[in-house]
């Protein structure tokens, strides 16, 4: 009995050994499997990796040149913007300006001078138009061919003449 119980045994140690054989084997291989796997796996990853780098380089490219173009255009529109606020034309339409605020001005007081006489200023056309050296002025009547009128008639409930003397000095100003 103890003989077979030997044999027994050492059949079973044998199977064991096989049992572990394949298991190891099978570890193995499937270790091999994976480390392809991995191998493939780190290989597409660094693949991917340099592609996105790439693609990140052009669009930085693209963003650095599309930046400095822009700073140049902002450097361009500011050198106009200050040759424009040393040239004539600026002075010319300020100027202008100043003259339609004075010509205002110097209206509202008529109207005013001649109220209080007991008149109104009554704005009429005449046959001359007046006359500007704006260039503002020149472009908006080239496209829209309104003429502008210098010359009121008072009227009065009763003649005063100096209320007149005052209006005529006023528009003369």
């Amino acid at each position: 009995m103890e003989k077979f119980v030997l044999a027994s045994m050492s059949e079973v140690r044998e199977e064991a050994r096989r049992a572990v054989a394949e298991l190891h084997n099978e570890i193995d291989n499937y270790k091999k499997e994976h480390e392809d796997q991995a191998a493939m796996i780190t290989e597409e990853m660094s693949l991917f990796e340099s592609q996105v780098s790439d693609r990140l380089t052009k669009v930085e490219s693209q963003l650095t040149n599309r930046l400095s173009e822009l700073e140049s255009r902002i450097k361009v529109a500011s050198e106009r913007i200050r040759t424009l606020n040393t040239s004539n034309s600026l002075k010319s339409a300020n100027d202008s300006a100043r003259e339609i605020f004075n010509e205002m001005k110097r209206r509202h007081a008529l109207n005013l001078a001649s109220r209080s006489h007991g008149a109104s200023v009554i704005s009429h056309l005449t046959s001359k138009a007046t006359s500007s050296s704006s260039l503002l002025l020149n472009l908006v009547d080239s496209v829209f061919p309104l003429e502008t009128y210098n010359f009121a008639i008072t009227v009065s409930p009763y003649p005063s003449p100096l209320a007149f003397l005052i209006i005529s000095y006023l528009a003369l100003l």
